[in-house]
């Protein structure tokens, strides 16, 4: 029965096509969807504990004003405060609006605070200078030693690059970083996920300042904003698999109705067969060889092609859009 089975295969290779194609393209599209998420995955957890390092506790979405009256707080007491948010503002290089919607960040005044990984030139030392992300210098064309001029009307602001930064928290990411004494021009139009406090007694001292304030420890406030992340790539990656599914759904009426036909155009053969010596249960059996045999063929075909693409849809976004911040592409064997 084997060389049967060989023989069908390669004599109906053609008819076969449609079948194998739909299981192709069904097992495809899930392996490309688990790359993509596993990148998008990894891109925004990477790094959401290093804007963090060295705090005693976190304050949760504070709102503009507490984050300016907790920075003044800590300042007046002797401990250390930096706030994780940005303010969105234009952003001209010499004269020509490059951005009218661009994430200023603050950077900590403290060196050892500064999660921002320096890649080219040097951090700030006052006033007017800042640091600018290196995927949006790419993108943008600055280059260390450029003036750029952030905000419109009153409260714009000229600042020169001293040096080009990474940050390793997607989270906590901004384009261009200044120091706080530049920020709080814009305070009212600041949006701050969190403020970092280092100090001791951390809890008091920031019910002092903001009666209100959600105070929570560093591991409990980045195992939840993890827990928050991972809950929204979920939402995607279901949302985007509801649509496989329903790839899946016709693959098996594709497959269905190509093996009814073919079989239905195959009665006198394997009636044949039958005269021949075979018996009932042989026959099945073949045909439910050959049928594996595709399935195999098609779901090996399908998986590599889809980590093909995956890892080529991952490698051109990053490649292109290196803003978009997706990590590296991680497809379990599950």
């Amino acid at each position: 029965m084997r060389t049967v089975i060989l023989a069908s295969l390669r004599t109906h290779t053609r008819r076969y096509g449609a079948a194998l194609l739909a299981v192709v393209i069904g097992s495809a599209f899930i392996v490309v969807t688990a790359a993509l998420s596993s990148s998008m995955r990894a891109g925004l957890t990477a790094g959401l504990a290093e804007p963090y390092d060295g705090a005693t506790a976190v304050v949760d979405s504070p709102s503009a004003a507490d984050a300016g009256t907790l920075l003044d707080a800590a300042q007046q007491d002797g401990a250390d405060a930096w706030l994780i948010g940005w303010t969105m503002q234009q952003v001209a290089l010499a004269g020509k609006v490059i951005d009218t919607d661009t994430d200023i960040g603050q950077l900590p005044d403290r060196p050892d605070r500064r999660w921002q990984d320096l890649v080219a030139g040097r951090f700030p030392g006052g006033p007017g200078e800042a640091v600018v992300d290196t995927n949006t210098a790419k993108v943008e064309k600055v280059a260390v030693g450029d003036r750029l001029r952030i905000g419109t009307g009153a409260s714009a602001l000229d600042v020169t690059v001293v040096g080009l930064v990474d940050s390793p928290s997607t989270y906590a990411y901004a384009s261009v970083y200044v120091l706080w004494s530049d920020l709080a021009r814009w305070q009212d139009q600041l949006f701050v996920t969190s403020l970092a406090w280092a100090g001791p007694d951390a809890a008091s001292r920031i019910g002092v300042a903001v009666a209100d304030a959600d105070v929570e420890s560093v591991d409990d406030y980045v195992q939840d904003l993890q827990q928050q992340v991972n809950n929204g790539v979920d939402v995607v990656q279901v949302v985007v698999l509801l649509f496989g599914a329903i790839a899946l759904v016709v693959g098996i009426l594709v497959i269905n109705n190509t093996f009814t036909i073919l079989f239905a155009q195959r009665t006198r053969d394997f009636a044949l067969l039958r005269c021949v010596g075979a018996t009932r249960r042989q026959v099945l059996r073949s045909v439910r060889l050959e049928s594996l045999a595709l399935g195999v063929l098609a779901a090996v075909i399908g998986v590599l092609s889809g980590l093909g693409v995956g890892h080529g849809l991952v490698a051109l976004v990053r490649a292109q859009w290196p803003q978009t911040r997706l990590g590296a592409p991680h497809v379990s064997a599950a």
